[in-house]
């Protein structure tokens, strides 16, 4: 957190490309663990959702990972949330941003886009560890 942090806290903007990808890396992180965590014996590479969409879980998938967790803890939970889909606009708004980062156009990352992502990962996060309380 303190990396972000610094990263943030500086008029540069290729730091604040790098905080981006800290983001995208607490996600990565928060997909392995819950997904082992929640599926310690799933040896397939696809997963069917309740929606019967099948989505590939395997190797560095994190989002359809993140996806598969969410679904069965909001099975477990008596609130239903929309977590979900804030995670996935989320990530897909941070890859925007990671884009544009790979392609050397730091510039166009303003601080502003930074902290927003930062405060909405923090949320997501925070709301997807909560799913497990309920």
């Amino acid at each position: 957190m303190q990396a972000i942090e610094d990263k943030i806290n500086s008029n540069n903007p290729e730091l604040y490309s790098q905080a981006l990808t800290t983001c995208r890396r607490l996600f990565e992180n928060t997909a392995k663990e819950l997904f082992d965590k929640y599926f310690p014996n799933y040896k397939e590479k696809m997963y069917r959702t309740k929606s019967g969409k099948d989505i590939d879980i395997s190797g560095d998938h994190y989002k359809n990972k993140l996806s598969a967790v969410i679904e069965k803890l909001e099975d477990k939970s008596a609130a239903k949330t929309l977590v979900g889909s804030n995670m996935i606009y989320l990530i897909d708004w941070i890859d925007n941003l990671n884009d544009l980062q790979c392609k050397g156009v730091h510039s166009e990352i303003s601080k502003q886009d930074a902290i927003r992502c930062i405060i909405q990962t923090y949320i997501c996060l925070g709301d997807i560890l909560n799913l497990q309380d309920e």
